[in-house]
């Protein structure tokens, strides 16, 4: 059934199950905050439209991820630190702009894990190049990686590995968008893979600045 929630347009991109903390300092969202903090309904975060998408009828794309509040602080000014986490995924129908602040009537979206087969298949492979790009940067930076336990549910782990990598925010997006988790997986993928031919031509360039001749390698 269709819900009416709290719309947060941002800059970034929320996933389910990941934390994001916000300091809420526009009066229109303080607003927001007074009205629902209390309240136990999420409140949506999608990305807004950019400059080059005027013709939006909308201010943000349409799927987003809804959201609620773990944490929450408010200020004598005013203001609010919050920290939410991602819920599930909503397809935004029509928007209610009559207050300060917009009001979302959203479809909730199943998650859907496609062929359990390929899921678990890609999934390791995902993983592999995960662990191979997080060894790599450990080597440039020479900083030690932080461990985390991945999820062995494909779907909950295609979020926290996307969640991960060091994407563009439309990249975010279209896999946030993603049907299935064997369709985020494999979408995945290729970028992880693109991830890696970077950090290797970067630690190939900055060995051979120092070492001429030398190799890096991402095992």
């Amino acid at each position: 059934m269709p819900a009416q929630i709290p719309l947060f347009p941002l800059g970034t991109v929320l996933f389910p199950g990941m934390p994001m903390p916000l300091h809420i300092f526009e009066p229109r969202y303080r607003r927001m905050m007074e009205e629902h903090s209390d309240e136990p309904i999420p409140f949506g975060v999608a990305l807004i439209h950019s400059a080059r998408d005027p013709q939006s009828t909308l201010p943000s794309h349409d799927i987003g991820t809804s959201a609620h509040l773990t944490s929450k602080k408010h200020r004598p000014d005013g203001r609010w630190d919050i920290v939410a986490q991602g819920d599930r995924r909503f397809r935004i129908l029509e928007i209610d702009n009559s207050r300060p602040y917009s009001m979302a009537t959203v479809d909730w979206l199943d998650e859907e894990l496609g062929d359990p087969t390929e899921a678990d298949t890609l999934l390791r492979i995902v993983a592999a190049q995960f662990h191979r790009y997080a060894g790599g940067v450990a080597r440039l930076t020479g900083r030690h990686t932080l461990s985390f336990t991945m999820p062995e549910d494909p779907i909950r782990a295609s979020y926290d590995l996307t969640s991960r990598l060091p994407l563009h925010t439309w990249e975010r997006q279209r896999l946030l968008e993603c049907r299935t988790a064997v369709e985020r997986l494999s979408e995945l993928s290729y970028l992880a893979e693109r991830e890696l031919a970077l950090l290797l031509h970067a630690g190939a360039a900055g060995l051979a600045l120092n070492h001429p001749g030398g190799m890096f390698s991402l095992n």
